[in-house]
């Protein structure tokens, strides 16, 4: 998943969501628009990739969703789950 809305690197908050440069996701347990701040914090970010794989392409595994597409939202406590669960639904996320 891209933003299209946001011009990446810039330091500016081109769609106005309150997030600067959310360009591949957002981190809604810091507020910013880096997804992945502490390369230590993959659980989420591995169980993704295993999910999602791409099959039949001889490389690897297949996904049991591999015809998807992923938006990186980094939460924490309670208050950043929402707030993460409300910039997917904000940016289409079904």
């Amino acid at each position: 998943w891209v933003n299209a809305k946001e011009i990446p690197g810039n330091g500016i908050d081109d769609d106005g969501n309150g997030f600067v440069d959310d360009v591949h996701g957002v981190d809604t347990e810091d507020g910013d628009g880096d997804p992945m701040p502490n390369a230590g914090d993959t659980h989420g970010t591995q169980v993704a990739g295993l999910a999602g794989a791409a099959g039949n392409n001889g490389l690897g595994i297949s996904g049991v969703a591999s015809n998807t597409r992923m938006m990186a939202i980094k939460m924490g406590g309670i208050s950043s789950i929402v707030a993460g669960i409300n910039y997917a639904i904000s940016k289409g996320v079904k």
